[in-house]
């Protein structure tokens, strides 16, 4: 995609109208969902713990808690500056319609499309689970 990615930039399938396909697109986090983490690791909440073991199990506990507030404050830093909507991964289009994501009965994962923003149909698509 042109230009640059905020950190970590988190990603889910869209329907990109330029692309006419079904493709990665951004997920953009709410400031406020920022400002929550960064509270609750500046706190030292547990709940922020086991994010931190990811990084380094050679680490202190407050190193780790550093090194998630530095991470959290540059996505913060990135996210209020940043304006556009969500772009298409591939593309780099804002014309995107995100698609649901979530199991089916039988635990194999499934996206579904709501409406087709070309014909108003249903697009469903699914993930095999291997056994």
């Amino acid at each position: 995609m042109p230009g640059i990615r905020g950190p970590n930039l988190a990603r889910r399938f869209v329907w990109c109208e330029s692309c006419r396909a079904i493709r990665w697109g951004e997920v953009l986090p709410e400031v406020s969902d920022l400002e929550n983490l960064i509270a609750a690791a500046v706190s030292r909440d547990q709940s922020v713990i086991s994010d931190l073991l990811r990084y380094s199990h050679h680490a202190t506990v407050e190193e780790l808690f550093e090194l998630k507030l530095r991470e959290l404050r540059q996505q913060l830093t990135w996210r209020r500056s940043r304006i556009s909507p969500p772009r298409c991964l591939e593309c780099g289009s804002i014309a995107i319609t995100g698609v649901d994501q979530g199991k089916t009965n039988s635990g194999n994962d499934k996206a579904v499309l709501s409406s087709h923003p070309g014909c108003g149909g249903r697009l469903w698509f699914f993930e095999p689970r291997l056994s």
